[in-house]
C-alpha cells in the first residue's frame, strides 16, 4: 500500500511540475511518465496488468499522433532546459523511494495476503463471452481500416509539403 502512496506522490509532483512546463515536447514527456505512473498504480491496485497495459498502449498511441502534430507544426521551436525545475522534483522524490525501499517486504506481505480476495480475468475469457470480444476485436479492426482509407493524405494537418 505504501508503494501505491508513493506512485501517488510522485504523480502529484508530475503535475504540479507540468503546470510550468511551456514546450509541448516537454509536456508529451510528462504525460508519457504520468501514464506510466497511472498504469504502474492501477496494476498495483487490481493485482492484474492488463487494464494498465491497455491504458498505457492507448495513452502511448495517443501521444505519438500528438508528437506528430506537433512536429509538423513547430518544428524548429527551441526547447530550453531548465535544471533548476528539473532538480526540485527529484529532491522531493528521493525521500519516498527511501521509504519504498525500505518498507518493501511489508507491502510483499500485504499483497500476498490480499491476492486471496482476487478475482480472476479467466471468466471474462471464458467460453460464453469470448465471442463477444472477438466481435469487438473485429469490429475495432474494419474501423481502423475504413478509418485508414477515406483519410485523405493530400489534405488534413499532416500533409506533404511541397
Amino acid at each position: 500500500m505504501l508503494c501505491i502512496i508513493n506512485l501517488y506522490m510522485m504523480m502529484t509532483i508530475l503535475s504540479i511540475s507540468m503546470m510550468i512546463m511551456k514546450h509541448p515536447l516537454s509536456i508529451t514527456m510528462m504525460l508519457i511518465a504520468q501514464t506510466t505512473l497511472t498504469a504502474m498504480a492501477t496494476g498495483m491496485l487490481n493485482y492484474d496488468f492488463w487494464f494498465s497495459y491497455i491504458l498505457f498502449m492507448i495513452m502511448i498511441g495517443g501521444m505519438l499522433v500528438v508528437f506528430i502534430y506537433m512536429t509538423s507544426i513547430a518544428s524548429n521551436e527551441k526547447f530550453n532546459f531548465y535544471k533548476i525545475w528539473t532538480l526540485t522534483p527529484m529532491i522531493i522524490m528521493l525521500p519516498s523511494m527511501a521509504s519504498y525501499i525500505m518498507n518493501k517486504n511489508n507491502d510483499m506481505k500485504m499483497m500476498y495476503m490480499e491476492k486471496s480476495n482476487l478475482i480472476s480475468l479467466e471468466k471474462f475469457y471464458s467460453w460464453p463471452s469470448n465471442s463477444m470480444i472477438i466481435m469487438m476485436i473485429i469490429y475495432l479492426l474494419i474501423t481502423l481500416i475504413a478509418t485508414v482509407k477515406i483519410t485523405s493524405t493530400s489534405s488534413g494537418p499532416l500533409r506533404q509539403k511541397k
